[in-house]
């Protein structure tokens, strides 16, 4: 049994930790709400990763977390856009690409989950990204213009491999007579023989009778690209290297910002509020839903017929509305505050 001496020691270290975690908190919060507009992305983007490895076993499990999440409210377009209506349209549709990557693309079912949230219903698993108005300059846009001229348009170049190594892209192989070998989308058989694993390729891990490997001089083939020659259905793309020659894609690793959100990671929906019409007298959310009820928003048709799901059955991706809809609905600050 400890002495009361040591037992103050104890009860002191104890305070000061405590103090610790509180000022460091403290600091975090204060520091985060004041955070540019990127840099409140990218942090809610890393710890919604960070917290949802965790949460899935892979080490313990931290909660509270600090506030990581937070409502942004914009005028559109900034300073960063063309000052026209064109450009109101294209930082919306960055701005929808943005709200769906900071929620991990999809890629994580109920990433919401175990989120301390701040008005936020029971029912319903939803954060409100952005909260914008229109430049007064800027004529209306409707739904409908926003859908073909902004969502429609190219967003990215995708990563068409199994991403078994996660961003490094990387395609499942399985072990035949002293090879590995997978099956492309065109249904070739597609080898490496086992002695030239260590010299030009890393094998990343095992998955049962899988295994994930890479090329370690092209990148471009690691995501399903092409290293040359050019063809009349691929196009140049810089950004992925090959060792020898250009990297080339095909159309089917072109996304626009709809297929983005409705293929690419894990399957979303893009829900546009279908009476629409935004202009610089009204107030809007761009809105994350992760298995959300539709009527919150009264999307009538649009979630009946075009989407084929009810009123009452869940939903997840994007929704553009006006505020009013989702603002009592949804959250706007994940985390735990510290005042």
């Amino acid at each position: 049994m400890l002495s009361k001496k040591s037992q103050l020691k104890v009860l002191m270290y104890l305070f000061i930790a405590t103090f610790s975690i509180f000022i460091i908190l403290t600091l975090w919060n204060q520091a985060f709400s004041k955070a540019p507009d990127k840099a409140a992305e990218d942090i809610c983007f890393v710890f919604n990763a960070w917290r949802n490895k965790y949460s899935l076993g892979e080490s313990f499990k931290v909660t509270p977390i600090p506030i990581v999440c937070k409502k942004i409210e914009k005028t559109v377009p900034d300073k960063l856009y063309d000052k026209t209506k064109e450009g109101a349209i294209q930082q919306l549709s960055d701005l929808t690409a943005k709200c769906w990557r900071m929620f991990l693309e999809g890629r994580v079912t109920h990433v919401l989950d175990g989120a301390e949230a701040r008005i936020a219903t029971e029912r319903n698993k939803c954060f409100i990204c952005y909260q914008f108005t229109l430049d007064k300059d800027i004529t209306p846009i409707s739904a409908n213009e926003f859908d073909l001229n902004g969502l429609g348009k190219t967003y990215k170049i995708g990563d068409t491999s199994d991403q078994c190594a996660g961003i490094l892209g990387g395609y499942w192989y399985k072990e035949q007579n002293r090879q590995y070998c997978r099956s492309n989308a065109g249904g070739k058989t597609i080898c490496i023989v086992k002695d030239l694993v260590d010299k030009d390729f890393e094998l990343v891990k095992k998955s049962g009778d899988k295994f994930c490997i890479l090329n370690k001089k092209n990148q471009c083939l690691n995501k399903g690209g092409t290293c040359g020659p050019a063809e009349d259905s691929t196009r140049l793309h810089n950004e992925w290297k090959c060792e020898s020659n250009k990297c080339y894609v095909s159309e089917k690793n072109v996304l626009t910002y709809r297929s983005y959100i409705e293929k690419y990671g894990g399957i979303g929906h893009i829900l546009l509020q279908e009476d629409l019409i935004l202009n610089p007298s009204g107030v809007y959310a761009i809105t994350f839903v992760d298995h959300t009820f539709g009527y919150i928003i009264g999307l009538g048709r649009l979630t009946k017929d075009i989407l084929g799901l009810e009123k009452e059955d869940l939903i997840k991706g994007i929704m553009v509305t006006e505020l009013g809809r989702v603002a009592n609905e949804c959250a706007i600050q994940l985390g735990t505050e510290v005042s």
